[in-house]
């Protein structure tokens, strides 16, 4: 898919999956069908054929390029085994052919930041940067290749740890 036809379909698939993950009622499989089929004829009417699949906390996009889920509290599958996530409960995953995103309850979240970094980058991952504000820290790595990357953030307030993981194309 085309990035521009991506992002737009991505985006209105959130807010779609947003609206109706919220609701509840008998209307619900009506609703998501109805999302659904909007999803898939605007990315018809730029060129693109998908196929959209709302199901309760997950939405899923498969197209030329590959599948996309959002959603969902398991491992992403395109998030390499050997990725080190810290021990702590995923809140919310993505899944898709270039990367994954995983956010994490976790007890410390400081420490589940600091630790995740000294591991990634004995694992080969160059830091880029790392910033600190309030309760909230982000750190950048570079993987072998420019199209791996991964920017970490951690909120020590609210308890959570986030990882975007792209592992290129």
């Amino acid at each position: 898919m085309r990035t521009t036809v991506r992002n737009a379909v991505a985006g209105l698939a959130v807010v779609a999956a947003t609206a109706l993950l919220t609701g509840c009622g008998a209307d619900d499989k009506i609703a998501e069908k109805s999302v659904e089929k909007a999803i898939e004829d605007s990315a018809s009417d730029n060129g693109e054929d998908v196929d959209v699949d709302i199901d309760d906390d997950k939405v899923t996009i498969t197209g030329e390029d590959g599948t996309v889920t959002w959603g969902g509290t398991e491992r992403p599958k395109s998030l390499p085994e050997d990725f080190p996530l810290p021990d702590g409960e995923i809140t919310y995953a993505m899944d898709g052919p270039d990367g994954a995103m995983v956010t994490m309850d976790v007890d410390d979240a400081e420490e589940a930041f600091d630790d995740a970094l000294a591991e990634l980058e004995l694992d080969g991952w160059k830091r880029v940067s790392v910033t600190e504000s309030g309760t909230a820290k982000v750190a950048m790595l570079q993987g072998e290749s420019e199209s791996e990357s991964v920017m970490m953030t951690a909120d020590s307030e609210a308890g959570n740890i986030s990882f975007i993981v792209s592992i290129g194309s």
